[in-house]
């Protein structure tokens, strides 16, 4: 039986309204809940919960693409699992105004990475260019769409599974790639590092000029266009393990926040080190009654400070 489909715009209380309707009546129905949308379905009805409403030509690009992986052999990317990190900062990473600071933001990351990779032709690429660069990611993003399903019946939830999109680790690739990227002008960089997230690389004011050069080489190699964007009152709040990043970027205001993971893993390895130290007899000993003495707690405190 085909569905009447309804679009109306998600917010919490229209799809718990929903559901605790249909809950109510005992009727048999099933919830999909994605990123961009969340999809009730009963009785021949579906009504679709967007936060955004795109162009047709964002489904038509993605099913493009979509249809040309299907005729693409990328076996090796489908069997392998990619790290999806897409961002790091230096470790130590201090809090304050920094004002002025370099960005240089790949263009066009995503379609671009697709087109280095080999995973898309000049037709798909061409159209993925074309659009508004808030429509390129959810085009790609859709091949790799992740949606938890909630099936119900007579009230009562009976049974709840992920289904994901079947080119999910195409774009994890492209994810690792880009970050890859990123990885190796962090390297280039070295103290003069302050961050990058997705495909956009923070550097200190004073960067010596070689070192920017370096960066820039290094994305011309990976066949990127890049540009240099306007970025001042660059500033760092952190709180323990959690770093904010307030900044004005060509006359926008924008933030950013993200875990430390640095952080995590020097204490971590720090735990694990003074583990190592404790005698045999007192490892299982609760930490108030083991020896006490300087430890990790004074090491990370002078470390971030």
């Amino acid at each position: 039986m085909k569905k009447n489909t309804s679009v109306v715009f998600r917010s919490v209380e229209s799809v718990n309204n929903r559901i605790d309707y249909l809950k109510r009546k005992g009727i048999k129905f099933k919830v999909y809940s994605s990123q961009y949308s969340t999809v009730i379905e009963s009785n021949g009805q579906k009504i679709r919960y967007v936060t955004q409403v795109y162009d047709n030509r964002v489904f038509m690009c993605s099913k493009m693409l979509q249809n040309h992986l299907r005729d693409s052999d990328i076996e090796y990317i489908q069997s392998a699992t990619w790290n999806t990190k897409n961002y790091d900062s230096m470790p130590g990473l201090k809090p304050g105004n920094y004002g002025k600071v370099i960005n240089i933001d790949i263009s066009g990351a995503y379609p671009n990475c697709l087109k280095n990779h080999g995973l898309t032709n000049d037709k798909v690429f061409s159209f993925l260019m074309d659009l508004g660069k808030k429509e390129r990611l959810p085009a790609i993003g859709m091949i790799a769409k992740k949606t938890m399903v909630y099936e119900y019946d007579l009230g009562e939830c009976t049974d709840v599974y992920e289904e994901n999109g079947k080119y999910q680790k195409v774009f994890h690739y492209i994810v690792y790639q880009i970050n890859k990227v990123m990885e190796s002008c962090k390297q280039i960089a070295g103290k003069y590092y302050l961050l990058h997230w997705v495909d956009g690389i923070f550097l200190e004011r004073f960067t010596p000029e070689h070192i920017v050069q370096e960066i820039k080489n290094i994305l011309d190699e990976a066949k990127y266009l890049y540009k240099f964007e306007k970025v001042d009152r660059f500033e760092i709040i952190r709180k323990e393990q959690n770093i904010e990043i307030q900044m004005t970027k060509n006359g926008i205001n924008k933030n950013y926040k993200f875990i430390d993971n640095n952080m995590l893993n020097l204490y971590n390895r720090i735990a694990r080190r003074l583990n190592d130290d404790i005698p045999n007899d007192e490892r299982n000993l609760s930490p108030d009654i083991q020896r006490s003495g300087s430890g990790a707690d004074e090491f990370f405190t002078d470390w971030i400070a």
